[in-house]
């Protein structure tokens, strides 16, 4: 006998809340997310402080751990996005500029390319894949994931190597 799966409408995901880190909806299920460990945290940190003159110079929205609504069964929350322009209407369902994943320890690969597949189909013009554990950084395009030296956005002023992202600046 299988195992059967509580679907929870979007409505009700929305009104929950969560011990520790927020869950996500995916296909009507609700799903938990890995708790960050401090290189998560370090990376996210950088990436704030790197799209943060363009933020406040209003050419961007940038927030970490913020629910996107995919489609009516899907409500991501990725480690960092950005929406282009200075404003987003909390319940809109028009999909970030570019969003950042940043790969834990538990994470399971399947899962994550299933996200990053979304992100793409929904319009996400750039997505970003950061693995503090692996200190790698990469970008995923139609042709897939894809390793690079950098993370970029010359228009913003935004380059970020491994240094950056992994490494804590000495006191």
């Amino acid at each position: 006998m299988g195992v059967v799966k509580e679907l929870v409408s979007l409505e009700d995901y929305l009104s929950m809340s969560f011990d520790g880190v927020d869950a996500e909806l995916i296909d009507g299920e609700v799903a938990e997310r890995p708790m960050p460990n401090d290189a998560h945290s370090l990376a996210q940190q950088v990436l704030a402080e790197a799209f943060g003159p363009a933020r406040k110079a209003g050419k961007i929205l940038a927030r970490p751990e913020l629910r996107v609504q995919v489609d009516p069964r899907t409500v991501f929350v990725p480690d960092y996005c950005v929406f282009a322009g200075a404003t987003r209407d909390p319940r809109s369902t028009n999909p970030p500029w570019l969003v950042a994943e940043i790969i834990s320890p538990s994470d399971v690969y399947s899962r994550l390319v299933y996200k990053l597949d979304h992100y793409r189909a929904w319009g996400v013009e750039h997505v970003w894949v950061i693995d503090p554990e692996q200190r790698r950084l990469s970008v995923y395009r139609q042709e897939g994931l894809l390793r690079v030296s950098k993370l970029e956005l010359p228009d913003l002023g935004v380059s970020l190597e491994p240094a950056d992202l992994f490494d804590e600046p000495a006191a």
